[in-house]
């Protein structure tokens, strides 16, 4: 994922993404070591997040995706989708929808 990162010129004007579903936040630590300036929010179950270690520019949040999802210009939802529904699908991106801005991504 780094090498992508790296590569990715997307995030430069980015101020905040949260992680839906993700996990110990290895995600958003590769993002926020490229770039800093990112208010990074790591979203799992309560606990996954119990078990998530410190790192330096990730807020860990716990909560359900079904109920509420944080808000934030940018969503990143990776190996989510596959394990729900059409109908959970559906409620994951109207949850999403509202979690974001009107140019959010």
């Amino acid at each position: 994922m780094a090498s992508v990162v790296k590569m990715y010129d997307g995030f430069k004007s980015v101020k905040s993404v949260v992680d839906v579903a993700g996990g110990v936040g290895s995600a958003l630590s590769v993002i926020i070591k490229e770039h800093p300036h990112i208010h990074a929010i790591n979203f799992d179950l309560p606990h996954v997040i119990a078990s998530a270690p410190a790192i330096p520019g990730v807020q860990h949040v716990d909560g359900n995706m079904f109920d509420q999802i944080p808000f934030a210009e940018v969503l990143l939802m990776k190996c989510v989708l596959h394990d729900w529904d059409d109908e959970e699908c559906l409620k994951l991106l109207k949850k999403s929808y509202e979690a974001t801005p009107k140019d959010g991504k």
